[in-house]
């Protein structure tokens, strides 16, 4: 998810939510317990990162329902990317993004970008990337294979879902993400998980710039047994979170 920014504007096509309150309650609405928020992803500046950071961290602190506050790096501020690993991890967060490179003025091939992975590797970091270039992505995983890599959207396009599923089929430590588009392409989360992905697919929702809704119901009807569809509807994050020592 996509949370309040510092000025409290909140991503999404159209205005829907007028605060937080509201934004927590439509979650609550879909019965949903548990999610990974980050803020800033479009930080384009050292200060405007530090403090969607901080955001991030501060709006995890709800009841209403148990938010694990992620982290949004930039490589073109390396010590301001420092101070953010050494503050969620002192706070017992271990999860990275979802990075949208595109966003923020960036891509794979900024020479700062290995500084990121390096980053992550040392401090046992889970990286989120928007779904990029598999030959870009592919660096990543022969580089940095220590790294949790969840690819998120699978996007519209027949041949970039079925190269993403190929690619994760080919390193273990690939995870996709079905929020987005894609998961409604009736039959791609069976192929999935026919290709040896049951362990490694995630619900997500892209909240508030897509419903969170729809992909449930996709899990639901998807022709898999009960017990993938809530590995998929959890069950697979939750192993992911506590290799990392955090409990949702």
């Amino acid at each position: 998810m996509h949370g309040p920014e510092v000025d409290g504007t909140i991503m999404s096509w159209v205005p829907l939510f007028n605060n937080y309150s509201e934004y927590l309650s439509y979650l609550v609405k879909n019965n949903i317990s548990a999610a990974i928020q980050s803020v800033g992803c479009r930080a384009s500046d050292n200060d405007a990162l530090l403090a969607e950071n901080t955001q991030a961290l501060e709006l995890s602190r709800t009841d209403r329902l148990k938010i694990v506050p992620a982290c949004i790096l930039h490589p073109e501020f390396p010590e301001a990317n420092l101070e953010i690993i050494s503050q969620f991890k002192s706070s017992g967060y271990y999860w990275c993004g979802e990075l949208c490179p595109y966003l923020a003025g960036w891509d794979l091939d900024h020479p700062g970008f290995n500084r990121i992975c390096q980053l992550l590797a040392d401090n046992n970091f889970i990286l989120q990337l928007h779904g990029m270039e598999i030959k870009a992505m592919s660096r990543i995983t022969s580089n940095y294979s220590d790294i949790p890599l969840i690819i998120s959207h699978l996007g519209s396009n027949r041949e970039r879902i079925m190269s993403y599923i190929e690619f994760a089929g080919n390193n273990q430590n690939v995870y996709l993400d079905i929020c987005g588009s894609g998961h409604e392409r009736l039959g791609i989360l069976e192929y999935a998980v026919n290709h040896g992905l049951e362990d490694r697919i995630l619900y997500g929702s892209d909240f508030p710039v897509n419903e969170p809704g729809t992909p449930i119901i996709r899990v639901a009807n998807a022709l898999l047994p009960d017990e993938v569809k809530l590995k998929i509807l959890g069950g697979n994050l939750r192993s992911l979170l506590a290799s990392r020592n955090m409990i949702i």
